[in-house]
């Protein structure tokens, strides 16, 4: 106040709210206060900074609703104490990346009513206290003065945020208007680099509108001789974001920043009287709201919607990215897009103008054709405008997509033509072929559901693409394509001059690939259709690895379906690693959980056509197995007709016919017959008859020896069962032995036998005596004794007494014993009682 009285209002104070009066401020003329933005504690202020209108600094805090105050003596002084000027800005920020450095701006009048007289502009950076600021101040360097003053040289800031640093700032001058937007160098003294100078213009005239004429634009340094103009300056000055906000003593204008034309002017005059002059423009980075104080009225200035033309200024300038930020509606981006498109078209960058074109909603076809009659327009460039174009398209435009997508496949086919054609010829460029197939292998994966499968085919067909029409039969899960093309390869023309190795080489090669192809695929109903159709052609070429991918496979694959390939197979197939290895049995024996007859069947067939696989025949017919797959009967025809003796003994014994068995056992093999004999575990009769069997052959073979030691083997056998097969002869040195054993056995049963019956006669004997013992041997019953089972009188009916002395009536002792027998005792029971 102009009595020198500072009162201090806080947000909090009790209602009604009264102003605290600060006594510490007695005396002391505040003219600006830079406030700490980011100070969060509602109960200070913090260190904020007091310019006076002696143009002293001071660094204060308040705390406490303004019961603590805190008011440091003066720090710097910005004007002289004869011809003292009041701080008419005053605010400090927090430079970039640290909290104790600080940028302190200041605006002063200096020397007015002089020659000299102009705008002082101070800045101060330093830290980290504001005092160790002012300390270290270097007076050699000058500070700012801008020619021509205005009474009170206004300095204002603008953030995003209250909290948010300064992006910019400006104040006023004679002259127009300062704008500088480098308010956090930290390590530069002069911040005043990069500055904007708007003059002031002339006011409108009755009922005219601002135009484009109304400003000029120009770079304005310090130290300038540029000399006041006619035109009456700004008395208050206000920063936002994209517009300055200027208070002249008749009117009120806005000029964009951007474009430093005048957006608004209203005539103050008609509310002169009842408000009185206008004072200054304030305001409320809290709120973010603007006011105009005069002497009888106060005027919200709202600032609403003023990035709406930005997007337009920023598109004058061909700032295109800022433009396409301010943009609001579809038709704004749908022009900023366009201009883009066609600003990087006239300078010859068709890529970058397509992807641009590609985004826009310009017609399709005059795109197209621009970029197809344009000389030097690539290829490449109208392939990146359709693949824009085509991403913009809704996936309800079927047909449109299908078309954009089959011309794109022409596109990309053409182009590595070109590319190859271009490398024939020695030529290089930055895209190669295979950037060029990767890329269409994308775009034919991405875009799948546009495409026309057919028509696809036959454009990828015609120029001859076989990477690619194979790679686009794997996209569509045309496998049957793909491994025919390796099939057809499989036979190749070469010249004759190169030999067989070489042409097994290669067909195996791409045999192999077919193979590799159909384990690929992942549907099992369509694998096991493409092996069942491929499987005859491969076995017969390729066979060791056929089976190997049949083994692979085994889970969708069924062996009764891939006996026709089988029997297309030939020994002379076999790789040169693997010559003598039958692929058709490898297969059989891997596939045993098989349990189809034919499979089994066809195993016994191969297994029997050639000696050499007589041990696997054995191997696998004489597998103890609980279930036999294969029929017995077939097995043993084919065996008796290729005389695969072994194993015609082997199902015999499988079928139960074991004397034939040893039959044809003892053709061959004794020890054969005798694993034979041993087999009817269940029957001793049979198996007596087939020992007996085995030792005659023994005999008739003049094999003694193992004659006799038959009666070891089996224990059903004697000497006396053996010796008729023995002719008359007068030496028996081979059968003494066992003759011998036998006697010495008979001697030794005989002598058994007299001991057991000496032991029954003299249990005889003493069952006789007992015998007559019990005749003499009686039990004593009471009269008053009662059964033990009813305990009812006993002498009332008949009644057994056993040697324990218990006593029970016949009729109760007689249900006791039923209760305990089963069925078949009952009627037994019941059978004695009736006789």
């Amino acid at each position: 106040m102009t009595n020198g009285e500072t009162y201090y209002l806080h947000t909090d104070a009790p209602k009604p709210p009264r102003p605290k009066l600060l006594a510490r401020f007695k005396g002391i003329l505040i003219s600006a206060v830079a406030w700490d933005k980011q100070n969060n504690d509602a109960s200070t202020t913090r260190r904020i900074l007091i310019g006076t209108e002696q143009g002293v600094i001071h660094e204060a805090q308040i705390s406490g609703l303004g019961r603590e105050v805190v008011l440091t003596p003066p720090l710097h002084r910005l004007s002289d104490v004869v011809n003292p000027q009041p701080i008419t800005g005053l605010a400090f920020e927090r430079c970039a990346g640290t909290t104790r450095q600080f940028l302190i701006l200041a605006t002063i009048a200096a020397n007015q009513g002089t020659a000299e007289e102009g705008t002082v502009f101070h800045h101060f950076v330093g830290g980290p206290s504001f005092s160790a600021i002012f300390a270290n101040h270097r007076p050699e360097v000058p500070d700012s003065v801008l020619l021509g003053c205005v009474p009170r040289p206004e300095l204002s800031l603008f953030s995003p945020d209250y909290h948010s640093p300064a992006e910019a700032f400006a104040f006023l001058t004679a002259l127009g208007d300062i704008k500088s937007s480098d308010t956090a160098q930290a390590n530069n003294d002069n911040v005043l680099t990069g500055v904007d100078f708007l003059e002031y213009v002339q006011p409108l005239s009755a009922g005219e509108e601002p135009n484009a004429t109304d400003s000029a634009t120009g770079l304005f340094t310090r130290h300038s001789s540029r000399q006041p103009t006619a035109i009456q300056p700004a008395q208050s000055l206000g920063l936002t974001e994209f517009h300055f906000l200027l208070l002249y003593p008749d009117r009120f204008e806005a000029i964009c920043r951007l474009s430093r034309k005048r957006v608004m002017s209203i005539p103050l005059e008609p509310f002169r009287r009842s408000t009185g002059n206008m004072g200054r423009i304030v305001h409320d980075p809290v709120q973010r709201t603007w006011w105009i104080w005069a002497e009888k009225a106060i005027f919200e200035v709202k600032v609403a919607d003023e990035d709406r033309y930005m997007w337009q200024l920023h598109l004058e300038r061909n700032n295109f990215s800022l433009a396409l930020s301010f943009c609001k509606t579809p038709e704004q981006k749908d022009q900023v897009l366009g201009a883009r498109a066609d600003h990087y078209f006239d300078r010859g960058h068709f890529l970058r103008a397509a992807s641009y074109y590609g985004l826009t909603n310009r017609p399709f076809e005059e795109i197209a054709l621009k970029f197809v009659r344009h000389p030097e327009a690539q290829l490449g460039a109208l392939k990146k405008f359709l693949e824009e174009k085509l991403s913009t398209f809704p996936e309800k435009d079927e047909t449109q997509r299908s078309l954009l997508c089959t011309w794109l496949t022409e596109l990309y086919l053409d182009e590595m033509d070109e590319l190859e054609q271009a490398a024939r010829g020695g030529e290089t460029g930055h895209r190669t072929v295979a950037d060029v197939r990767r890329d269409f292998e994308a775009f034919l994966i991405k875009y799948d559901s546009c495409l026309h499968q057919q028509t696809t085919f036959s454009l990828i067909s015609e120029h001859g693409r076989v990477p690619e029409l194979l790679t686009y039969a794997k996209i569509k899960k045309d496998y049957d394509t793909v491994i025919s093309h390796y099939v057809q390869s499989a036979v190749p023309d070469m010249p004759p001059n190169r030999s067989a190795q070489e042409r097994y080489d290669l067909e195996t090669k791409h045999l192999q690939q077919a193979l590799r192809e159909l384990l690929s695929v992942e549907d099992a109903h369509q694998a096991a259709d493409l092996f069942y159709k491929y499987s005859p052609l491969l076995m017969a070429r390729v066979p060791y690895h056929t089976v190997n991918a049949w083994l692979k496979a085994r889970d969708v694959l069924s062996p009764p379906l891939l006996i026709p390939s089988l029997m297309r197979y030939k020994m002379s197939s076999n790789p040169p690693d693997h010559p003598n290895q039958d692929q058709a049995i490898r297969y059989l024996l891997g596939e045993l959980r098989c349990r189809d007859k034919s499979v089994h069947n066809y195993l016994v067939y191969l297994l029997t056509q050639k000696p050499e696989h007589e041990v696997a025949l054995r191997a696998f017919l004489g597998d103890e197995r609980s279930t036999r797959f294969y029929d017995l009967e077939y097995a043993l025809r084919q065996c008796l007709r290729h005389n695969r003796t072994r194993a015609v003994v082997l199902l015999y014994a499988a079928m139960g016919m074991y004397e034939q068995a040893v039959e044809r056992a003892l053709k061959v093999d004794i020890d054969l017959a005798m694993q034979q004999a041993r087999k009817p575990a269940d029957n001793a009769e049979l198996r007596k008859k087939l020992w007996l069997r085995i030792a005659r052959h023994c005999v008739e073979n003049g094999m003694n020896k193992q004659a006799m030691g038959i009666l070891e083997e089996c224990h059903l056998l004697s000497i006396d069962d053996i010796l008729p097969f023995f002719p008359d002869f007068d030496r028996i040195d081979d059968v003494r032995e066992p003759i011998c054993h036998a006697l010495s056995s008979y001697n030794q049963r005989i002598a058994g036998l007299i001991y057991r019956m000496d032991q029954a006669t003299a249990s005889a004997g003493l069952i006789r005596e007992d015998i007559k013992l019990l005749r003499r041997k009686h039990c004593f019953v009471q009269a008053q004794q009662e059964c033990d089972s009813a305990s009812a009188a006993l002498m009332s009916s008949p009644f057994y007494v056993f040697a324990c002395q218990h006593v029970f009536h016949a009729d109760c002792l007689g249900r006791a014993v039923k209760a305990r027998l089963d069925a078949v005792q009952r009627e037994q029971l019941a059978h004695l009682e009736e006789e």
